[in-house]
């Protein structure tokens, strides 16, 4: 039995032969090249097959609180918590999932009309009805077209536009408005040590950053119960990366491999090792480090302008 569906015997037969010969050397590589092309299909085959499982949507639709779940949901659902089982690492899904459904253009205008209508009067909504029935007839069918091509090449095609227009060409100050920040403690503080609750939300998040590295967090993460997986990227920019500023538009830089941090004191910044070569800092010798530079004689730079 030819596990190998003829493919090996043909590379033998045709190509390897008049090559190498009938020797042992056409038989090795006929075996590993078609073993290779079988992998692939297979692995290209599972890939395409949870794409399109994952392409259902009507669980989103659907609530057991009101008129129960239809059969092909609880299936669904089903197959997705057989998938779950198998322990996938963070990014398993990602070259999975389905692209970004481009919404066609009379859908686009049709909704665009609908959320103006409750805020304009009636001779506002006329004229921007005629308007966009104007655009639909001209200019926005070629700009669909260009849409339609760009989803074609890429698997969202909106990512990089709303990156630079809504993010790094913004202009508005970055920390309340783009960048994502967190708390050590909301309502119980066990201590007022300025130095002990850096340390202890600077280590946890050195070591959730190593959960990300090594993809132990589960692709579940977001939907625990319903087992759906969702788009991992922005796991790959929460750490190492940083925002260059620029004159009309900034730029985004990561790097692989980071063992420091940054501090910034009474107007200094520091850069501060998290990792002694071997293992991270502990909590107490990070505190003993920001001590060091809370309790030192810092004297800020001048600004720049």
């Amino acid at each position: 039995m030819d596990n190998t569906l003829g493919i090996a015997s043909f590379l033998r037969n045709y190509i390897f032969f008049y090559i190498f010969g009938p020797g042992f050397i056409s038989k090795y590589l006929a075996v590993c090249i078609s073993g290779t092309i079988l992998w692939l299909f297979l692995i290209q085959l599972l890939r395409l097959s949870i794409k399109a499982l994952l392409s259902y949507k009507g669980w989103m639709y659907e609530s057991p609180h009101q008129k129960g779940i239809s059969t092909t949901t609880k299936i669904w659902f089903q197959i997705l918590h057989l998938i779950s089982k198998s322990g996938p690492m963070l990014h398993s899904f990602q070259g999975a999932l389905p692209r970004l459904p481009l919404p066609s253009l009379d859908d686009t205008l049709q909704r665009h009309l609908l959320s103006l209508k409750p805020i304009t009067t009636e001779k506002e909504y006329k004229e921007i009805a005629e308007l966009s029935e104007k655009f639909r007839k001209g200019l926005g069918r070629r700009l669909q077209r260009y849409l339609v091509i760009k989803s074609w090449l890429s698997t969202n095609y909106v990512t990089d536009w709303w990156e630079e227009y809504i993010y790094l060409r913004q202009r508005s100050p970055i920390m309340i408005n783009s960048n994502y920040y967190g708390f050590d403690t909301l309502n119980l503080h066990p201590t007022t040590s300025q130095s002990a609750r850096a340390a202890n939300i600077t280590w946890a998040a050195c070591r959730f950053r190593r959960l990300v590295d090594r993809q132990e967090i589960s692709p579940f993460a977001i939907a625990p119960k319903t087992k759906v997986p969702f788009c991992t990227m922005q796991y790959q920019r929460l750490f190492n990366s940083c925002r260059v500023p620029g004159e009309e538009s900034d730029s985004f830089r990561h790097w692989h491999d980071i063992n420091h941090i940054a501090v910034y004191c009474k107007g200094c910044w520091f850069k501060l090792p998290i990792h002694n070569g071997k293992r991270l800092l502990e909590p107490a010798e990070l505190q003993e480090a920001f001590q060091q530079i809370i309790n030192g004689d810092l004297s800020p730079a001048p600004v720049l302008v």
